[in-house]
């Protein structure tokens, strides 16, 4: 399997093509490692970062891709990382794409070609947040073998699985706009019965107050996009000075947000959904399709009625979407960042920030700091 890297500024057209049909095929997809989608993020909210792009695979098809950047650490070892700045934040969703049916090929293919040119000094790849299950998981302890692994910040983040006996194959139904929300013991069995009560009292509060609660489909109407920044403007994610990191908040985020939203939209891979309680809109949120499932991408909600728990009120509206419609849907949210929001889903994806060690002097440096954690737990205990 041949090998190369190069920086994304630099795939040409011929290899783009090949990375888009690898996108369509890969074993796990991964909406955020697409070309496009890395290009035009990259363009727009980090045009000073140009990730390095390793390629992978046969003559006639890309098996293969890992993006990453590239820093020191204190100890001098080489760390080639999925993490920031790499996508600029925007999701923490950073599995490599793997053909299907090659999987384990690819994963050696790439760990190889990652650990080369660091004239002798340790090599480790980070993947700041991967699944701890599944083919992709397989592939790459496959290739590295469990004890050149180390697994840090382990936890559950939310999903919506197939049913028992379901393909979980996906469609592209959406429920009708303007649909009743029904908050019932169906929707909210996986969580505890103090939670539904709560719920169920918010939702009949927001009734009272605003009038009839919805749930509307809004992926067609351009307009919604720019009516999401403007609500995720007046909240915290829109106050630097709370942390937040809204989309215009960034010089170019606004513009980025509305050039990716176009293109899904134009390829039938976006959904918008918005809860509203009479003529006022509580929540909205953002998803993509990659493959045969879905992938959330951004949310933000009315902190006027932030009393009544709109947000977890508008992610349960997205999970009975995305139940009703059969399809499955990774939250794609950091359970160690949300963890409240993570519970609220009925399925969990085990995920973790992953260590591999890349060459021979990585795999030593692993070895030494996973000999140092199990010290470290033992005087603990």
């Amino acid at each position: 399997m041949r090998a190369k890297t190069v920086r994304l500024s630099d795939v040409g057209t011929q290899d783009a093509d090949a990375w888009r049909g690898l996108s369509s095929d890969a074993v796990e997809p991964n909406p955020y490692f697409d070309v496009d989608f890395l290009r035009t993020t990259h363009r727009r909210l980090r045009p000073d970062v140009d990730p390095w792009v390793v390629l992978v695979g046969d003559d006639d098809r890309l098996c293969g891709v890992l993006p990453y950047v590239q820093r020191r650490s204190r100890t001098g070892a080489v760390v080639r990382s999925t993490g920031p700045p790499l996508g600029s934040t925007v999701v923490d969703l950073q599995t490599p794409l793997l053909r299907r049916g090659r999987h384990l090929e690819a994963s050696r293919g790439i760990l190889a070609e990652v650990g080369r040119g660091a004239y002798g000094a340790p090599v480790v790849v980070i993947v700041e947040q991967q699944r701890l299950d599944g083919p992709a998981w397989d592939g790459l302890v496959g290739a590295v073998g469990g004890s050149n692994v180390l697994v840090r910040h382990r936890g559950e983040r939310g999903a919506v699985l197939p049913a028992h006996g379901s393909t979980g194959s996906g469609t592209n139904d959406r429920p009708a706009s303007g649909r009743p929300v029904a908050i019932d013991a169906t929707m909210l069995g996986h969580l505890s019965g103090s939670r539904r009560k709560s719920l169920n009292r918010s939702l009949s509060g927001l009734a009272r107050e605003l009038g009839p609660v919805t749930w509307s489909d809004r992926s067609d109407d351009p307009q919604a996009i720019v009516d999401f920044i403007a609500l995720e403007q007046r909240g915290w994610k829109g106050d630097v000075a709370r942390g937040g990191e809204g989309v215009a908040t960034r010089p170019d985020g606004a513009r980025w947000l509305v050039e990716v939203t176009d293109s899904l939209r134009d390829a039938d891979e976006l959904f918008v959904g918005e809860l509203r309680a009479g003529d006022v809109t509580l929540f909205a949120t953002i998803d993509l399709r990659a493959g045969d499932r879905w992938f959330g991408m951004r949310d933000a909600y009315d902190e006027r009625f932030s009393r009544f728990g709109v947000g977890n009120l508008g992610r349960l509206s997205e999970i009975r979407h995305m139940e009703q419609s059969g399809l499955q849907f990774d939250s794609s949210a950091n359970p160690q960042t949300y963890p409240q929001a993570s519970a609220l889903y009925p399925g969990r994806l085990p995920v973790g920030k992953i260590v591999y060690g890349a060459n021979a002097a990585g795999r030593a440096a692993l070895r030494i700091a996973r000999t140092l954690e199990r010290a470290r737990a033992a005087v603990r205990r």
